[in-house]
């Protein structure tokens, strides 16, 4: 996957947390205040949040799940004080909803696939062009072909 897109992934997969948030603290303003005086006191933030989750998922060994599991980790971040984060994991997320690209962004996607392509095929011709020399095994002197 371009890291163009990846990016975008991971900017939606956070935006996706951010919303589910708001919309509990909309329905539950004890959950809102808990937050605000979480984040105030320890300094949490939904950026970690959405880290704790990738690493909680990692550590699964699963590569599928519901919204309600995703959105019951956030929760759970939220809730527990004492909670591990970790560092973020390089991975690729993979969101149920589709993620849009501004025009832009699919052309520099192109580019970058275009560039990796022509890199892969430049490493390929070098490979193949590239005389195999054996030894012989009695003495020094070595065969080429």
């Amino acid at each position: 996957m371009p890291q163009l897109q990846q990016q975008k992934q991971t900017e939606r997969f956070e935006e996706t947390i951010r919303q589910f948030l708001t919309r509990q603290g909309q329905k539950d303003p004890a959950f809102l205040k808990h937050c605000c005086e979480v984040k105030q006191r320890l300094g949490k933030n939904t950026t970690d949040c959405c880290t704790y989750i990738i690493n909680q998922v990692k550590n699964t060994g699963r590569c599928g799940f519901t919204d309600d599991e995703i959105f019951s980790l956030a929760m759970h971040y939220w809730d527990e004080e004492n909670v591990e984060v970790g560092n973020r994991p390089q991975c690729q997320i993979v969101l149920n909803q589709e993620v849009k690209l501004s025009d832009e962004e699919i052309e520099e996607c192109k580019k970058e696939a275009r560039e990796r392509l022509i890199k892969e095929q430049m490493n390929a011709m070098r490979t193949k062009n590239t005389p195999q020399v054996t030894k012989k095994s009695e003495g020094d002197t070595m065969l080429l072909f």
